[in-house]
């Protein structure tokens, strides 16, 4: 079981989830409990991502532009900066770990289309459809690195407070 630590530099924050790092070259992404977003909506999200990154890694064109997938993992505690246990804040069992990959990312849209567009098509072949959140590292004109995509995009319903 894992215990992480919301401490700066060692984690990111996303729309659903924080992506903490360890010393050890992971990187742990944890779903965070929202408000304005059901469980199972969360779920699905969850389940959206680590079905893609299970695609891509199966697939020649993808593996070596993903980081490498250790699949899903539990969290015991999550505790912020000052020690505090924050874990209340967090769906602990809805967590994956994937090789930390160091960089600048940029976002995929931002990208010349003639850079931009085989991406897209590489992951759409392999069944992932929502890339339109995708963060890349490019060298030389080329993405060598892709983070940050799912199977399909789950639409946020709010719900009523």
């Amino acid at each position: 079981m894992l215990v992480l630590e919301m401490k700066r530099p060692d984690f990111k924050e996303g729309a659903y989830g924080v992506v903490f790092f360890t010393s050890d070259g992971r990187a742990t992404k944890v779903f965070r409990r929202r408000t304005d977003a059901s469980e199972e909506h969360v779920e699905s999200v969850f389940q959206s991502e680590v079905c893609a990154y299970k695609l891509a890694t199966s697939d020649a064109n993808l593996r070596c532009l993903i980081p490498e997938f250790f699949g899903c993992v539990s969290v015991e505690r999550i505790t912020n900066a000052a020690g505090c246990d924050v874990s209340s804040q967090f769906f602990l069992h809805r967590a994956y770990q994937m090789q930390r990959i160091e960089g600048d990312f940029v976002k995929l849209g931002t990208l010349l289309e003639s850079i931009r567009q085989p991406v897209i098509d590489n992951f759409r072949s392999a069944g992932i459809r929502h890339t339109c959140d995708v963060s890349v590292i490019v060298k030389n004109g080329a993405v060598t690195s892709v983070i940050d995509f799912a199977t399909q995009k789950f639409v946020l319903e709010h719900q009523p407070l």
